[in-house]
């Protein structure tokens, strides 16, 4: 299995995460975009990753000073990596990593801060990237799940005035997760990012095997001076 040791800035925060690229998806722009969006947090913040995969934001949360992490995914690999890299970085006392669908494994606990950051890619799309070897969950046929699945659980396992943070995009079906969102938190959102991200080669050869998605409405793409981008989006839920 290849390992690398990776050195992160986040928040004006230092810190280094070992990564297993074959086994557990590794920190990307969206993983970065959300830390800049996380803001400040209460005194003794209660902290849920869902979708934890290598621990960036579990680590980040712990060094912004959160009293306690609930660290998910549902793949085993990305549990023992998240508590290897807790441990690496002092914080192993602050983060609790389970394994589990979405939130069954936190029961009755709520938190004052949800991120939220599971698979947002259209199934079929993400088999045909680098990004989602075999061992790699991926979502739904047209992505929107499991992020649905998570903000219909999430609003239950919020603190009064707590947030919910989350990422999606154009790679998979966008309209069905605002509908959705929108729905459950009453328009208690507020967009924290919004990013252009260029198909570079790798995701170009992947929409040239599914271009079946496109038609189908479940992803698409954006053209910017003969440049073709995806697009991504980051929210706030709020109750």
């Amino acid at each position: 299995m290849e390992t690398i040791l990776k050195s992160f800035s986040l928040n004006d925060i230092q810190f280094s995460l070992e990564l297993w690229p074959e086994e557990v998806f590794v920190p990307t722009t969206v993983s970065d975009i959300m830390a800049k969006n996380i803001g400040t947090l209460p005194e003794k913040a209660v902290v849920i990753d869902m979708g934890c995969g290598s621990g960036i934001l579990s680590v980040l949360a712990a060094k912004m000073g959160a009293s306690k992490i609930y660290a998910v995914d549902v793949m085993p690999k990305a549990v023992e990596l998240t508590k290897r890299n807790a441990e690496r970085n002092g914080v192993a006392d602050r983060v609790e990593a389970s394994c589990g669908p979405l939130f069954e494994p936190l029961k009755e606990i709520k938190a004052d801060l949800i991120l939220i950051d599971v698979s947002g890619i259209a199934a079929k799309l993400a088999r045909h990237t680098p990004w989602y070897p075999a061992a790699i969950a991926t979502a739904s046929e047209d992505g929107s799940e499991p992020t649905v699945s998570a903000l219909k659980q999430g609003r239950d396992h919020l603190r009064p005035g707590g947030r919910l943070i989350f990422p999606f995009g154009s790679l998979a079906n966008e309209k069905k997760i605002m509908e959705v969102a929108r729905e459950i938190f009453n328009n208690n959102l507020r967009s924290l990012s919004e990013k252009l991200l260029p198909i570079n080669q790798q995701l170009k050869a992947a929409f040239d095997q599914c271009q079946d998605l496109i038609e189908k409405g479940f992803v698409s793409l954006v053209e910017r001076r003969g440049k073709l981008y995806w697009l991504l989006h980051v929210y706030e839920a709020s109750i």
